[in-house]
């Protein structure tokens, strides 16, 4: 499992690094895929609805890299001139807008399904002596997730804004952001540094999730 995550995050990485939407999303949604199940998800320590929660925030989270990739993908190889041009179309801002809205839907629902994942009421965590597990151990898990959870509030947030920005309604000014996040004159270390933060707050979120969750019943 390890190393078949390892690939895909790789593959991931170098995909939004070269700018190319196919490999980077196959390695972002296969690494969703491993977490959904990874055998601390699957495991029966872990509540059922749990673990519905953390599938389904983990669908989400393909959905809109699905999303984004199709448009990429569909995107045409233009100029700069002609891109002035298509952008100046209202057909073309409103399924760009349409596009980023459905994206950033999607991850903002993926948040909430981790947030009640997390925040459902469970028993007190025990070892399977039956002792009380160390607090500070718990502490540091829970922490974990938090930070997970607010990497993915803050890629959700940037969706969320990214969609605002590209109104039909707005200049095409803003229009012209996506256009050179969609075509780097080179490496595209934004891109690589949001893919990673993405995947690190998936994994982090999850597995801290199902580890406190499945804290509860043992004992």
């Amino acid at each position: 499992m390890v190393v078949l995550l390892a690939c895909a995050v790789a593959t991931a990485l170098v995909g939004a690094l070269a700018g190319e939407p196919a490999p980077h999303a196959a390695g972002t949604v296969a690494v969703f895929a491993l977490l959904a199940v990874h055998a601390a998800v699957r495991g029966a320590a872990v509540p059922r609805h749990v673990r519905v929660l953390l599938c389904g925030g983990l669908v989400l989270l393909a959905a809109a890299t699905l999303i984004e990739a199709r448009r990429r993908l569909a995107a045409p190889d233009l100029s700069a001139l002609e891109w002035s041009r298509v952008m100046a179309d209202r057909g073309w801002q409103q399924d760009l807008y349409r596009h980023l809205t459905i994206l950033a839907g999607c991850r903002v629902l993926a948040c909430l399904c981790f947030v009640a994942a997390a925040a459902l009421p469970r028993r007190a965590p025990h070892s399977d002596s039956g002792n009380p597990r160390p607090r500070h151990h718990e502490l540091l898990i829970g922490l974990a997730a938090v930070a997970g959870l607010a990497l993915l509030v803050d890629a959700a947030w940037d969706a969320s804004d990214l969609a605002r920005q590209n109104a039909p309604r707005r200049a095409t000014v803003d229009l012209a952001v996506v256009a050179v996040r969609d075509y780097p004159g080179g490496p595209d270390y934004p891109a690589a540094r949001a893919t990673a933060l993405l995947l690190a707050g998936a994994a982090m979120t999850v597995l801290g999730c199902t580890h406190l969750r499945s804290a509860g019943r043992g004992g």
